[in-house]
């Protein structure tokens, strides 16, 4: 039997790093029940031909703006997925857990999960974290774990810090 995989997505922020507790405790469970798992620590950043955001204009309207990955961009992103992969590896207890560092790019970071979740085989959970923006910054942001969450293909847990 191929290892069961979770995907964690992560950004830096508070509720991602809430998040890679989550998975590394069910990353253990699954190791144990099934003898390994494969923890997939992941960050999403604009492709390198770059990618058009909306732009939000007076309220009214949006402009299209092209945003393009810098190379301090690309490194920061590196090293985020690294130090998450590093911290699951320092506390994961069983040794079946295996853990996977990488750098995702796409013009959203919810359709970068989702693309990667649907190319992936055996993906068994996806977790991330919910900064629980509310009101006007949720409606100009949008929720990646509310888009996430409405169209993953496998189950996903949302973690609030």
């Amino acid at each position: 039997m191929a290892a069961l995989k979770i995907f964690v997505a992560t950004d830096g922020s508070a509720p991602a790093e809430a998040a890679e507790l989550v998975r590394q405790e069910m990353g253990n469970c699954m190791a144990a029940c099934f003898g390994e798992c494969e923890i997939i620590a992941a960050t999403v950043i604009p492709p390198r031909e770059g990618s058009i955001v909306e732009v939000p204009f007076r309220g009214r309207c949006s402009l299209g703006q092209r945003v393009l990955p810098t190379k301090e961009m690309e490194e920061a992103a590196e090293e985020l997925v690294a130090e998450a992969g590093s911290r699951i590896k320092q506390i994961a207890t069983n040794p079946g857990v295996k853990v996977r560092a990488m750098v995702l790019r796409s013009a959203t970071p919810a359709q970068g999960i989702l693309d990667f979740i649907a190319s992936e085989s055996g993906c068994a959970y996806l977790i991330l974290g919910h900064r629980g923006h509310g009101g006007f910054k949720k409606l100009m942001l949008g929720s990646v774990s509310t888009e996430v969450l409405h169209t993953a293909a496998c189950p996903v847990v949302i973690v609030k810090d």
